[in-house]
């Protein structure tokens, strides 16, 4: 989520994406938001995929199976 105490989550994503030690872990967000701007900016930040919440548990697995290719 993108929404965390302390820390912002795309300060994370940026953080993870940066280091050559995770930046090949595929970076999956959940998120409330669903504005364009929080959307593009988690793009910008090399996520792999952008979900909303209030996905059903079968269109969720769905969008993860597509990460396969990653692993």
């Amino acid at each position: 989520d993108l929404n965390l105490p302390k820390i912002c989550g795309m300060d994370v994503i940026k953080h993870l994406k940066k280091d050559s030690g995770y930046s090949h872990i595929p970076v999956v967000v959940l998120s409330t938001s669903s504005d364009k701007e929080t959307i593009d900016e988690a793009f910008e930040n090399s996520v792999d995929r952008f979900i909303t919440k209030s996905i059903s548990y079968e269109a969720f697995v769905e969008k993860l199976e597509t990460l396969k290719e990653y692993c």
